[in-house]
Order: structure tokens, then C-alpha cells, then sequence
């Protein structure tokens, strides 16, 4: 969820008056000396936040408010809000996942500490109440009943604005054939289905296959990360029980069929009989029991808080595993795709700390060599139990810090893609430059762009000035700002990663700045302008 590079920090502190446009006539306008000084707080290297920010900046200042932006670096920034709460307005993207899980952790109560879920102090005890009860439901109708709910009460008292989910921009080379597009791109820890389906064009299969990466993997480890990037790997070498189809449905994948009995309580997971381990030995119950195991007596950092319901893990027999579960949990299966089965005779006296030089799962791919800092070489599993896959004899992953240096590594064909997504002006130039040899494909991204309140403060404690905000801000002005996206409710969910899961019936906030700004002066949070002759003025930025 977090992003690290620094570059120069910006703070632009504005507190004189705003300029004047007319509505209609022209006429004056007071300063407003006594209206609260606004601070919004984002980061300084993520394009996305700090563009949407600026245009929030430039519209709150319309209305009347005196407005500062502080643009910085991850170290300044994350401690700051996330640790001491020490903000008014925060604007800053999060990974979408296609369970909702922060519907369940972000505006709880429990989790209004520092470092906790909760950063803008929410509170709402029937929020609570519900958060439980939904996360217990004994079916899907129930849950959905019970989130709908959730989403009702968040939008209604707004602690959060959501912006928009942008668009992932793929810059690719057409020397392959097989990208599968799916929310979140090509290359995520949910989609491998583009590395085993790729293939040189016009080509059935063969080929090594190279994914440029922004930084190198923390760990070979994989209960030790926590990276996206270091999953996507992950999740090539190993296999987890059940995966996301491109379609975001859950399917089965080392399981063969499932149940949920005892009102969700137990979890009764049948495996496939014909998965090996890279090494050769067959993946067994014990395997899966083992991995979960691992994961609940080291607290591995990426999938801990998803299975600590689980306990007393049983094997009935080699190709079945038993889940009792303490509490019931509608989103273990979600859990569950991004979770590697290790093979238990290898790692049965390791933990968090060992580098896991050799990596051995039961994935698509094989880890062939690594040059710490520079590259990973896999290679094709020839024994994988999806026979005819993957398609590649080999995928590559060469380590350029630089974005400019991977797109130009791209139109070279000296990489066939970036991890992430590309700028949308790089990748359009690219494109222009290179048609025959390369493509863009679109989805939407894997960040979600939010506006937080400090509800711990004044004047944001308010509802009427989070409403007056949620009227100020155009959000296509804001989308259009990092070259387009999909809106998004003011909820932790989203119609591009939980299809079906969005209330129908949320409140809108449609842009109105001169509702905006009569909120704003009704409520005394700014003085009300002088006018002359009945004209009526907005403020702009300057």
C-alpha cells in the first residue's frame, strides 16, 4: 500500500485572499483574514496524489478557504499522519483489492490508534456492530445486506472522499501475443494468467519473456515481504489453494471443491491429487496445513491479519484439510489467492529470517538464478500440473530504477514490459514512435485515490465542512488531472474491483462550488463576502 522513492519536498503556504470572478456582474470582495487555514497533506514522487491534490488545492481555494499544500516524501509523510494524526486533509492513494477489505478496517474503532487502520478517527458504534456481523455472515446475501449497510453510514458522515481509481496504462512489446488485461494490470500478485499465456507472436509457444522492475525483491522469503512486486514472483513459483479469475470470481485452483459448515465456522478444503513440488514430491495436506501454520506462529506481515481466525488445522487425509475458525470470516477465500503453498520438508525449521536462496514451489514457473540488485531468471516448470502451460520457456526480470530508462529499454525490445503501469504521457509517445513495435493496453489500476478528513480536529470534525468539501471538488477536473480514470464512490469500494458490491443508493455529492461556499459561510467557517449592487462573486484561485 505504501510507495518509497523521495524527491524535493513543495510546500506552497497561501494565506492572503483570494482573486475574484464574477458570477453574473462584477463587483469586490473582502479577504477572509478569519476563514481556518486548510493544510493538505500528500506525497511529493506519486503523480496520481499529488495532481489530484493540486487540483483539490486550486477548488477549495474557489470557495473561499485559505488553503496550504504540503507535498512530501514518504519518510516526512507516513509517520505523520499514520503514526502522530498529525493532519487536516490527506490525500493519498491505496492498493484496491478485490475483497473489500478495508470497508472492515478503516473506520472502526479499534483501530483508531497510531499506526492503526482508522488515521482519520472515526467512530460510529453501529458501524462497529456491523463490521462484525457482516464479516460473520452465514451467506453472500447476508454479507452484502450488511455491507450495503456499512457503505450507507461511511457515505452519509464522510470521513473520507473517494476520487477516482486510475487507469493503468500498460506499455507492452508486440513481439508477444497472450497479455491477459484485468483490473490492476497485466503483471500483479492476482494476474498471472499473462505470464502463462504469453507467447511470441504468431508463435504457439517458447520465448523469455522480460518484465522490467522499478526496484529489486526484499526477499526470497515469501512470508518475509511485503511487496506487490515481491508477490508477483512469488506467486509464479508457488501455488496458492484458490486464485481470481480475470473476471475477479474466485476459483479453485490447488482445490478441487470445498464446503463452509458449522455457520461458516469450519472450512473443509479437498486438494488435487496430481500437484508436485518443483523437487518432485507430491503437495499434500500436510503442506497446506504446514504453510498456514507457518504463517499464524511467525505473523507473516502480508497475510497474518487474514487468517488469525484460524486455528487447530487438521489433515483428515493426505488430499484434505480441515479450517475450524474461531469466528467466521467472509474473506478467507479472497485470503487465500495470494497465499504460497511451501513444501513442508524444506521449510520445517525455518522462519521469517531465512533467505530462501533456492525458492521451490509448485507454480508455473522455476527459479533458475538471481543477481541481487539486478535480475531473476525462471525458467518453465515442464512438469506443472495445468498441462501446456505456461506458454514461455522462460520470464526474466531485469531491475532499472529509472522510468525513462524502462520505457526506452521497451521501445528498444531490450524489455518487453514494466511492472507497473506506465505514465500516460511516456506511454502515448512511446506508441507514436514506435506503432509496429509496441501497444498499450488500459484497465483500471491497482490505486484508488482518497481524500481523508481528521475527524480528531476543527473545522474537518464537522459534517457541514465535509460536506462543503465534497461540493467543491470536480472530480473529473481531478480525474482528467493524471489523463483520465474511473470516479469513485466515498466508500472503499468500487464497481471496477467489487462488481455487485457498491450501494445503488450512496449519497452524491455532485460539483457545485456555490453551494460549496453558502455551506461554508452558513456554517461561520468563512466570512461572507461584501457585495455591491446584489452581484454575486465566487473565488478562484490565483
Amino acid at each position: 500500500m505504501k510507495r518509497s522513492h523521495v524527491l524535493a519536498v513543495l510546500a506552497s503556504v497561501l494565506l492572503g485572499f483570494a482573486a475574484l470572478l464574477p458570477l453574473g456582474l462584477i463587483g469586490s470582495l473582502n479577504a477572509q483574514t478569519s476563514a481556518p487555514v486548510i493544510t493538505i497533506k500528500t506525497l511529493n514522487f506519486f503523480p496520481p496524489d499529488y495532481e489530484a491534490a493540486q487540483v483539490v488545492y486550486n477548488e477549495l481555494k474557489a470557495v473561499g478557504l485559505n488553503v496550504q499544500l504540503l507535498e512530501e516524501g514518504p519518510a516526512e509523510l507516513y509517520p505523520e499522519v499514520q503514526t502522530n494524526h498529525n493532519f487536516t486533509i490527506y490525500l493519498n492513494a491505496y492498493s484496491a483489492a478485490p475483497f473489500p477489505s478495508l470497508m472492515f478496517e478503516a473506520f472502526q474503532s479499534w483501530n483508531n490508534y497510531p499506526n492503526g487502520y482508522d488515521i482519520t478517527g472515526f467512530q460510529n458504534s453501529t458501524l462497529d456492530q456491523l463490521t462484525n456481523q457482516t464479516l460473520e455472515a452465514a451467506n453472500h446475501t447476508q454479507f452484502i445486506q450488511g455491507l450495503y449497510k456499512m457503505e450507507d453510514i461511511v457515505a452519509q458522515q464522510l470521513p473520507m472522499i473517494g476520487l477516482y481509481n486510475d487507469i493503468n496504462t500498460q506499455l507492452v512489446s508486440k513481439a508477444f501475443e497472450g497479455y491477459v488485461v484485468m483490473p490492476g494490470g497485466e503483471f500483479t500478485q492476482l494476474n498471472p494468467w499473462s505470464a502463462m499465456y504469453l507467447h511470441p507472436a504468431n508463435n504457439q509457444s517458447g520465448g523469455v519473456f522480460t518484465l522490467a522492475y522499478p526496484a529489486d525483491l526484499e526477499h526470497l522469503n515469501p512470508f518475509a515481504q511485503t511487496s506487490v512486486r515481491g508477490e508477483f514472483v512469488t506467486l509464479l513459483i508457488y501455488d496458492p489453494l484458490f486464485r481470481y479469475a480475470p473476471n475477479l470470481s474466485i476459483i479453485p485452483w490447488l482445490v478441487t471443491n470445498y464446503s463452509i459448515t458449522n455457520g461458516g465456522k469450519t472450512y473443509t478444503l479437498n486438494l488435487r491429487d496430481n500437484v508436485t513440488f518443483q523437487n518432485g514430491e507430491p503437495l499434500t495436506a500436510q503442506d497446506v496445513a504446514f504453510t498456514y501454520e507457518f504463517i499464524l506462529k511467525y505473523k507473516a506481515p502480508l497475510f497474518y491479519d487474514f487468517v488469525d481466525m484460524i486455528n487447530n488445522i487438521t489433515t483428515p487425509s493426505n488430499y484434505t484439510v480441515v479450517f475450524p475458525l474461531s469466528e467466521p470470516y467472509a474473506g478467507l477465500l479472497s485470503a487465500m489467492t495470494t497465499i504460497p503453498i511451501v513444501p513442508e520438508s524444506i521449510w520445517y525449521n525455518k522462519n521469517l529470517s531465512w533467505p530462501n536462496p533456492d525458492p521451490i514451489g509448485s507454480g508455473p514457473f522455476m527459479f533458475q538464478s538471481r543477481v541481487p540488485g539486478e535480475s531473476i531468471q525462471l525458467v518453465a516448470n515442464p512438469h506443472y500440473w495445468l498441462k501446456g502451460l505456461p506458454k514461455l520457456s522462460g520470464f526474466d526480470i531485469e531491475v532499472v530504477n529509472q522510468e525513462s530508462v524502462r520505457v526506452l529499454d521497451i521501445e528498444k525490445g531490450v524489455a518487453d514490459a514494466e511492472l507497473y503501469a506506465t505514465p500516460p504521457n511516456l506511454a502515448a509517445a512511446a506508441l507514436n514512435s514506435y506503432p509496429n513495435s509496441v501497444e498499450v493496453l488500459k484497465s483500471p489500476d491497482l490505486w484508488m485515490m482518497y481524500l481523508y478528513f481528521n475527524l480528531r480536529e476543527y473545522p474537518t470534525n464537522n459534517l457541514h465542512f465535509r460536506q462543503a468539501i465534497a461540493y467543491a471538488i470536480n472530480k473529473t477536473a481531478v480525474i482528467d488531472a493524471y489523463g483520465g480514470g474511473y470516479p469513485m464512490p466515498n466508500v472503499f469500494v468500487t464497481q471496477q474491483w467489487n462488481p455487485g458490491l457498491v450501494n445503488p443508493n450512496l449519497p452524491n455529492y455532485s460539483y457545485n462550488p456555490t453551494l460549496a461556499h453558502q455551506l461554508l459561510v452558513k456554517y461561520g467557517f468563512i466570512s461572507a463576502p461584501t457585495t455591491n449592487n446584489n452581484s454575486t462573486y465566487l473565488y478562484v484561485g490565483i
